[in-house]
């Protein structure tokens, strides 16, 4: 329930982007060619950029300190978020 429509949300392909997913790993298990497109979305990622993404990755550090100061928690970077 809680990921219906997911893929409609731009938020979720960009957190996904490039990062092995288990449906990745499901599809690998079971690849019998050794060239292809699953090679290619596994090894041929490209970086996602766009003008949208540059501001959030130059805002992101403010935007983590202000939440932290208004809840009152210290915030540990993830790598994914």
């Amino acid at each position: 329930k809680s990921t219906k429509e997911q893929s409609s949300c731009s938020l979720w392909h960009e957190m996904r982007y490039g990062r092995t997913t288990v449906f990745k790993i499901y599809e690998a298990t079971r690849c019998r060619t050794s060239e292809g497109s699953l090679t290619e979305g596994i090894l041929g990622a490209a970086k996602f950029e766009t003008e949208a993404s540059t501001r959030g990755r130059r805002l992101e550090p403010l935007v983590v300190n202000d939440v932290a100061k208004m809840k009152n928690v210290k915030i540990l970077q993830s790598g994914l978020i």
